[in-house]
């Protein structure tokens, strides 16, 4: 789990992120992460979409003191980003995902709803699980 800062499309100006790192591509350079968000109440108000993501508890890791949900769409940043932040700004790591955070992915994408069977497929493959779960 790292946080640092990033831009996105919408935002005013650069914002504070948490990020949880699942892969390094060393050959793409890019690190591969989830985007955790507290704003957890489109999941509540659709209780199908909430089979298809990670959902911690207030506290329940000390790097989440809110209700917490992580959506298991990959999301690439270059390396260039990571060293763009660590010189104008900072890279703080957080802590470790609990061991089972791995196995809690992988029901995720297979929970999907709105992902079809290529779909689920290409994630998987890309987060280093194969296909053969499917």
């Amino acid at each position: 789990m790292l946080e640092f800062t990033v831009e996105f499309d919408g935002d005013p100006g650069e914002q504070l992120k948490k990020w949880i790192v699942v892969l390094n591509d060393v050959e793409k350079q890019v690190v591969v992460c989830f985007k955790p968000t507290t704003k957890t109440q489109r999941y509540q108000d659709e209780h199908v979409l909430l089979k298809g993501v990670i959902k911690y508890g207030a506290g329940d890791l000390a790097f989440f003191p809110e209700p917490t949900i992580i959506s298991v769409d990959p999301m690439l940043i270059e390396y260039g980003v990571l060293r763009r932040c660590h010189i104008s700004t900072k890279i703080e790591p957080l802590g470790e995902m609990p061991g089972d955070f791995r196995e809690r992915v992988l029901t995720a994408i297979l929970n999907r709803a709105d992902w079809n069977k290529a779909k689920k497929r290409s994630v998987l493959t890309r987060l280093g699980f194969g296909d053969g779960h499917l």
